[in-house]
């Protein structure tokens, strides 16, 4: 300190010189200035953590299930009971009560209570409030409180949301020309005005595309020729993802992008049978990809068609076995779990390890977009639907597009936000990155916009989508195997790890319970699995324990297991044939013991999948 003056040593050069002079490691640094430092270190320790606290971001942690399981049970024990929808409710009403009642909905004991145990335990400054029907909770957080958490083995993952503060908002968007060609304003906003693209297949399924005067503008590589004759929507929705960089018309998200399109009939039946041929496609091809759907439900019918034990709820789980499914919330100005994929008949939730996420519309300012008025050939649109089945926001407001004879217009409609998420989920990764990790980028790159739902039932904050360069070391992958084993069955045990999700042979328990090992080579960081099923029953109980180990039994009669050492359950009852299950895990294992028991069907997987690091 004698070298130089107190307020010119630099943070690094005090850190550098207490570990010197103490001795100690960097997490009782802060402790033992306090104690031990000069004077003048204090200061500077101070000024370091000043600094530290001034480049805080918004994180979500999200919290070890089974402890919240824990305190959850203590707390049914003790006399909780989770709020019901009172019998004399109209059934037209039951969706408005349970979002009039979301905060009690949401509520969970086991949540907030290990939420409290683990803010405590970390020294959490800045908390806010639990906002997800999941054991999460979102807080500003600093370097020293990401080590503290990173050490918690009561906190799964700390995921970086990627905002601003609070109170500021976005900035107005506009579009601009160069060269003859114009960049919509939202390309701009989703931070995607750059020179990037994606060779993967832009998968999507719209009404019959019919545009000769695009064939320069978009790489269309297969269509079926067929589908409701609304020619324009598709040529709107195609070149706001994918319109070719080349000084004409508009300028897509991913310019040049190959097209794999499907015309449908706007009946169930085409629906399903069009999603199925494109997940088939994209198996025949041994490719992971993205999946635009830019249609929902108009009549607001509850339940929706969409709900994932509907008819086109099945068919998009079973294609996100290959395909992350970006789906558009729909226009009506209402709660979008009653328009679009959900969780729940009534009320509604989403889940972030589906590979699906149903997308609202932003104005330019980031705001869930009013009521606009649209050019012919499209009607005007109500606002953005809203509500707690809506994973990700993206423009859909006042979009400068191309109909099908190539006129621009200028539309609105959560049809147009749908495909940029799409778009940029299939720039991340390549045609070997599974749904559930673009999920996981999407999901991470989102960016506060400052804006709120405004909604009478509803009013969360709308998290915009964003293009960020992506960090392969923060998401977790798909994990290479090097064998696998079942003490139940050994016929065809290798299919459950052959990257085929729709064959017609696949392994099976001969009976209703079962286990398989899953050997991943080398110790990993383990954090989820997902099991693909094939089932005969259509609902029923099925179970799965997880255990995880670094040793394996192969010889005796016991042959092929691990010591018992559960790291995870999951119990549901919305089984049917070709759905994935994903179960989060935590732990350092090198194998992995999946047992099943299906109460209603025999015990089947069509493919097994481990994700860590």
């Amino acid at each position: 300190t004698s070298l130089m003056p107190c307020t010119l040593i630099p943070h690094t050069v005090v850190i550098s010189f207490v570990l010197q002079i103490l001795n100690i490691s960097e997490d009782e640094v802060m402790i033992k200035f306090e104690k031990k430092m000069l004077k003048c270190v204090a200061a500077a320790t101070a000024f370091v953590t000043l600094q530290s606290h001034a480049a805080e971001s918004l994180y979500m942690i999200y919290m070890n299930p089974f402890e919240v399981q824990k305190y959850e049970q203590a707390a049914i024990n003790a006399g909780y009971s989770k709020p019901q929808i009172p019998v004399n409710i109209r059934p037209e009403a039951q969706n408005d009560y349970v979002l009039q009642n979301i905060e009690r909905f949401n509520y969970s004991p086991g949540v907030e209570r290990l939420k409290s145990e683990v803010v405590s335990e970390a020294k959490l400054r800045k908390v806010e409030k639990t906002a997800l029907q999941m054991p999460a909770f979102f807080a500003y957080l600093d370097e020293y409180e990401l080590i503290a958490l990173s050490k918690s083995k009561r906190v799964v993952s700390v995921t970086k949301m990627n905002t601003a503060d609070k109170s500021i908002t976005f900035s107005a968007y506009y579009d601009y020309t160069v060269g003859g060609e114009t960049v919509p304003w939202g390309k701009q906003a989703i931070g995607a005005d750059d020179g990037l693209s994606a060779t993967n297949n832009f998968y999507i399924v719209d009404a019959l595309y019919s545009s000769p005067a695009l064939s320069g503008e978009l790489n269309i590589i297969h269509t079926n020729n067929s589908g409701e004759s609304h020619i324009d929507h598709p040529a709107s929705v195609l070149s706001l993802a994918a319109a070719r960089n080349n000084s004409s018309r508009i300028r897509g998200v991913n310019p040049g992008q190959p097209i794999v399109h499907r015309g449908i009939y706007m009946n169930e039946s085409d629906i399903i049978n069009q999603v199925a041929w494109i997940s088939s496609m994209a198996e025949w091809q041994n490719q992971f990809s993205t999946l635009n759907l830019s249609i929902n439900q108009g009549d607001g019918t509850n339940p929706s068609l969409f709900n994932h034990t509907g008819s086109l709820g099945k068919v998009l789980r079973r294609a996100s076995g290959r395909l992350f499914v970006a789906q558009s919330a729909g226009n009506f100005n209402r709660n979008a779990c009653v328009s679009a994929f959900n969780y729940s008949s009534i009320g509604g939730t989403s889940d972030p390890y589906d590979g699906i996420m149903v997308v609202g519309g932003t104005d330019r300012f980031g705001d869930r977009y009013p009521l606009t008025p649209n050019p012919y050939p499209y009607a005007t649109e109500d606002r953005s639907n809203y509500g707690p089945c809506i994973e990700v926001w993206a423009p859909g407001q006042s979009m400068t597009t191309t109909i099908a004879d190539g006129t621009l217009v200028t539309a609105t409609g959560t049809s147009f936000a749908a495909p940029m998420v799409a778009a940029i989920a299939g720039r991340y990764g390549s045609t070997a990155t599974r749904p559930i990790e673009r999920e996981a980028y999407i999901r991470n790159g989102r960016t506060f916009t400052g804006k709120y739902e405004g909604a009478p039932t509803s009013n969360l904050p709308i998290y915009q989508l964003r293009y960020t360069t992506p960090n392969y070391s923060s998401i977790p992958w798909k994990l290479p195997v090097s064998a696998v084993y079942s003490q139940t069955n050994t016929n065809n045990i290798h299919k459950i790890v052959d990257e085929k999700f729709y064959d017609s042979i696949d392994w099976n328990a001969n009976g209703q319970w079962g286990s398989v090992v899953i050997d991943l080579g080398r110790t990993r960081d383990i954090r989820g699995l997902r099991v693909m099923i094939r089932s005969s029953a259509d609902g029923g109980q099925l179970n799965f324990a997880v255990h995880g180990g670094n040793y394996i039994n192969i010889t005796g009669p016991n042959a092929a297991t691990i010591p018992t050492n559960p790291i995870a359950y999951k119990n549901t009852t919305d089984q049917f044939d070709l759905v994935p299950y994903y179960i989060p895990l935590s732990g350092n294992y090198r194998y992995i013991m999946l047992e099943g028991n299906n109460t209603a069907s025999w015990l089947s997987y069509s493919e097994v999948e481990i994700y860590g690091f």
